[in-house]
């Protein structure tokens, strides 16, 4: 089956209550998208997956036995999939994607026509030889990247990509620069939605952070406040609440009316 774009991401379970979420947020905002989540257990809170599954909507369950996974291992893990279709790979998982105009689809391949690329991410700020996590790539840059995944791959089940001191975003670096593509400097950056992450260690986020993306988040949060009217997503808070959305609502409440 043809879908306009796939968005993947990986998971372990100290992060699978994000899970449901994060799938409700995209079939909500783009149902005609494909959402592939590898997870690296088994299915803890099956009622809300199963709850938020649509027929465009796959978790593959123990997904890269043979790999260890601590946290930038896991992260880098993402980067070795290999996909049918245009494909948004998220580095985050706790986000609640929201549908924005041009669509997310539509807003890559307008950057990937613009900087004459066939994928879409860039250097952090400050940094050097860092790579966002969050990576748009197309059909093009699988085909010319099959190798080199096929390497790395290898090279990270010898535990040779020296985890331990560099960070996925390194690597990802080296296999766009080992393929000769070309790499862009810090530009503005959106996650697309919520971050809940924000939310996770505090009850407000820096005001700061709103007023980076302020339209951004004055649309993500009408986008919300629409569906969070719906009976599925009432459903979906009894099945699984996060504690950071209150959070998240009530710092947005505050920050529309000191507008």
């Amino acid at each position: 089956m043809f879908y306009k774009m796939i968005i993947s991401t990986i998971t372990n379970k100290n992060y699978q209550r994000y899970v449901p979420w994060f799938v409700f947020f995209i079939t909500k905002s783009y149902p005609d998208y494909k959402v592939k989540i590898y997870l690296t257990e088994n299915i803890i809170h099956k009622k809300a997956f199963e709850f938020v599954k649509t027929d465009n909507v796959q978790y593959i369950e123990n997904s890269f036995k043979k790999y260890s996974k601590n946290n930038q291992e896991l992260k880098t893990l993402l980067f070795f999939t290999r996909e049918y279709e245009n494909t948004y790979q998220a580095g985050d998982i706790d986000v609640l994607i929201c549908r924005e105009k041009p669509s997310l689809e539509q807003y890559y391949l307008n950057l990937c026509k613009e900087n004459k690329m066939i994928y879409h991410s860039y250097c952090r700020q400050n940094t050097k030889r860092m790579i966002t996590g969050s990576h748009f790539v197309t059909l093009e840059y699988f085909r010319i990247m099959k190798p080199i995944i096929l390497k790395y791959q290898k090279l990270h089940l010898q535990k040779k990509l020296n985890l331990e001191i560099a960070r996925n975003e390194h690597i990802l670096y080296n296999m766009l620069t080992e393929a000769k593509l070309k790499i862009l400097p810090q530009q503005f950056s959106t996650l697309h939605g919520f971050h809940l992450g924000i939310w996770r260690n505090q009850k407000n986020a820096s005001p700061r952070l709103i007023n980076l993306t302020p339209l951004y988040h004055l649309s993500w949060y009408d986008f919300f406040l629409k569906i969070e009217k719906t009976p599925e997503y009432k459903k979906l808070t009894e099945l699984l609440p996060l504690y950071e959305i209150p959070r998240m609502k009530n710092n947005m409440e505050d920050y529309i009316k000191n507008i």
